[in-house]
């Protein structure tokens, strides 16, 4: 029998914005030079914990006005290797 592999939404390493005025999220993903998508963590996640960590990401899209990139909001996060 075939083992299954989690299915995410988005993999990559979480990382923080910055100090970018507005921001829609303190977090985000990236892959290389890439910025993937904005993270916003419900308040029983700690962000911390998955802090420049390779993870994958289940949850749902939204988009934010004035920005070109997407935003995930989280279902489910899992470490995938760590820095």
């Amino acid at each position: 029998p075939k083992s299954e592999q989690p299915v995410y939404d988005v993999e990559g390493w979480l990382d923080s914005v910055g100090m970018v005025y507005k921001r829609p999220s303190p977090y985000k993903l990236i892959k290389g030079d890439e910025d993937l998508c904005f993270v916003k963590f419900p308040a029983n996640i700690n962000p911390d914990d998955y802090y420049q960590k390779y993870v994958g990401v289940t949850g749902k899209f939204i988009r934010i006005e004035g920005w070109n990139i997407k935003a995930i909001i989280v279902d489910k996060i899992d470490i995938l290797t760590e820095k």
